[in-house]
């Protein structure tokens, strides 16, 4: 995955255009204002996808595939929550290693070099669970942690292997 990507000058145009557009061009389309050509050389969408769109095909996600299915990052992304919730924040580092032991107890072995995802992986799925955010852990004082024994009595009440 390239980290700055640029489109080389062209090269074609993959899905340039906003979903109200596309929404305009099917509903000119639909109430007979346009042809499927007219509409796709108006709204410059290709026709091929007007043509999906009006048979109500299921859009393909484009690209390779995610590692987890959508349960396991949001098992992932619960249990970031939770260890919030009691005050330890998760670094990338950290959150990265829990990935890895994950696949372990697992046994699965995916394409991550020793099973330890990237900086990368991580970015992407922080932007697919954006209410999640990389909190840096850093040193507090006892008087502001403020925690007692029936706080860890409680963390260890929760928590679940």
């Amino acid at each position: 995955m390239t980290r700055k990507y640029k489109r080389t000058p062209g090269s074609k145009k993959y899905a340039d255009f906003t979903n109200s557009t596309l929404e305009e061009c099917l509903n000119a389309i639909r109430s007979g204002e346009m042809s499927q050509r007219q509409a796709a050389d108006h709204y410059n969408i290709s026709r091929s996808t007007i043509k999906r769109r009006l048979k109500n095909d299921l859009p393909i996600k484009p690209g390779h595939p995610t590692v987890f299915t959508c349960d396991e990052e949001m098992a992932f992304a619960s249990h970031l929550d939770k260890v919030r919730d009691f005050g330890f924040p998760v670094d990338e580092l950290d959150f990265r290693y829990i990935v890895k032991c994950y696949l372990e107890k697992q046994g699965r072995l995916v394409e991550f070099r020793n099973n330890l995802p990237g900086r990368d992986w991580v970015k992407l799925f922080m932007k697919r669970h954006p209410h999640l955010s990389i909190r840096f852990a850093n040193n507090v004082k006892r008087a502001r942690a403020a925690i007692d024994e029936t706080v860890i009595t409680q963390y260890v009440d929760n928590f679940v292997i």
